[in-house]
Formats: structure tokens, sequence, C-alpha cells
């Protein structure tokens, strides 16, 4: 008996369950997204001086973007007048590519120790529900990434 099916096999199960928990995770980053709404944003605008970690997440989110500024107050202040941001965000899973430059960007910021939703929540809850979504968001872009190179693998099996 060959280990190709086999392995095509296991290749095929490895698949359908990325297919399945990447879904739930795109699933989970809208549900965290549809928490979040204009007054929100109003709300972090209009903030004079923000706490250093309420800066950080939305230069996180910015990052997702494409963003690439120097992450003053007042740059990353910017990116939320954009009035398109929540649509741009509910829709930025349909043409994302994850690069190696918004991987490290991202986590540099939203995965150190201590940087979670609850810690933002001491700040704000806007910011706080930001990093949920793009918590999601994020994982949701690695598994895509992941689904993808395996498909790619079984297909030149």
């Amino acid at each position: 008996m060959s280990n190709l099916p086999e392995s095509h096999h296991q290749l095929s199960q490895k698949i359908m369950s990325l297919e399945t928990s990447s879904a739930l995770l795109l699933q989970e980053s809208h549900a965290a997204l549809n928490t979040i709404d204009r007054r929100d944003i109003t709300e972090l605008k209009c903030i004079r001086l923000p706490h250093e970690a309420i800066i950080k997440i939305i230069k996180a989110v910015a990052y997702l973007e494409g963003y690439n500024g120097s992450g003053d107050w007042e740059e990353v202040k910017q990116y939320l007048f954009d009035p398109s941001l929540l649509s741009n965000l509910a829709n930025l899973h349909q043409n994302f590519n994850l690069t190696n430059e918004i991987k490290e960007n991202f986590c540099s910021i939203a995965y150190k120790p201590g940087f979670d939703a609850r810690y933002l929540a001491t700040f704000s809850n806007a910011a706080s529900r930001l990093y949920l979504w793009a918590d999601s968001f994020f994982k949701y872009s690695e598994q895509i990434q992941e689904l993808n190179r395996l498909k790619e693998q079984l297909q030149n099996s």
C-alpha cells in the first residue's frame, strides 16, 4: 500500500479543518466589528492625549490595511477620519495579502505580553473592541495563508 494516498488524505483533512476554523474566525472578526460603530470611532478621535496603548492598537489595525507611517498620534488619528473605515475593515478579507512586513508590524504591537482586549478596556472600550476584531482577523489571515499553501501542495502532489 502506498503512502501517497494516505498523505493526500491527510492533506485533504487538514484543508477541511482549516476551512472550517478560518470561517469561524472570519465570523468572529465580523461579530467584533459589528460591536463598533461611528460613535466609538468618534470617541477615539476626540481623545486629546490618548494612552499609548490606544495609539498602538489603532496603529496595529492600520498596519493590517497597509499603513506604514511614523505612528505619532496626529498621524494615527488621521486614519480614524476615513468615513469608510468600518466598511473597509469589514471587507478587508476579500483581497487581503498577509505579507511578512504586515505580520511583523502587527505582531510587534498586538502580541506583546499583557497587551490584549482586557488591558485595552481599562483605557477605552472602543480600543478593546478594535483589538478583538484585529486579533480575529489576523488569525483568520494566517489560516487562509496556510490553507492556500496546503491547497497548492495538494494540487502539486
